[in-house]
């Protein structure tokens, strides 16, 4: 099941995912999978929800070529099985308390995080996933515990768990609206 989150709004999230957006994360699976042309992977996200379920989380560039770069969107799948086969390197973090799918995308809704361009030469997967890893830490969803190894994992390029070379991340950017503000991001009341 896929969901394009740039429409939902805050607190919308868990009910536009219905029973997908209602698991319990156990854990944050950082993945490196497919290897590109430049000697780099792209990055995604896992959530896992049980012993052998999870939801990832894929930024993918879904337009033409946008002022700053492509714009994105977030993919939101349900997967039955192992991490993925096809990944090269994971790094895997304990999700802290009781937070729900729903919670860890609202975090990303709330940051403004879900409206992302790639570069116009179409990178920049790691940096949204580097910055997400950041922003989870911040919203008590995970510990940082496991930032060294992150962040070595995610500025190398990776092949079968071996490291190929250096890679350093590239980030896009977050889309702003005509004055300079972000776009997506939503302000918390309480």
């Amino acid at each position: 099941m896929g969901a394009n989150t740039s429409y939902a709004s805050q607190g919308e999230v868990g009910r536009r995912l219905g029973k997908l957006g209602t698991g319990i994360v156990y854990a944050v699976h950082f993945v490196a999978s497919t290897s590109v042309s430049w000697g780099s992977n792209h990055w995604d996200i896992f959530l896992q929800t049980g012993e052998s379920e999870f939801i990832s989380l894929e930024i993918t560039a879904r337009a033409p070529l946008g002022r700053e770069g492509y714009p994105c969107r977030l993919d939101i799948l349900h997967h039955s099985g192992d991490v993925p086969r096809r990944s090269h390197k994971v790094v895997a973090v304990p999700a802290h308390g009781w937070h729900t799918v729903a919670d860890f995308l609202d975090v990303i809704v709330q940051a403004g995080n879900h409206m992302y361009e790639f570069t116009r030469e179409g990178r920049g997967c790691a940096g949204w996933v580097h910055d997400q890893f950041y922003l989870f830490v911040r919203a008590d969803l995970m510990a940082a515990d496991k930032s060294l190894e992150f962040e070595e994992a995610i500025n190398t390029w990776w092949e079968r768990n071996a490291p190929r070379g250096p890679s350093p991340v590239t980030h896009g950017t977050y889309r702003r609206d005509r004055r300079g503000r972000r776009l997506g991001r939503r302000s918390r009341t309480r």
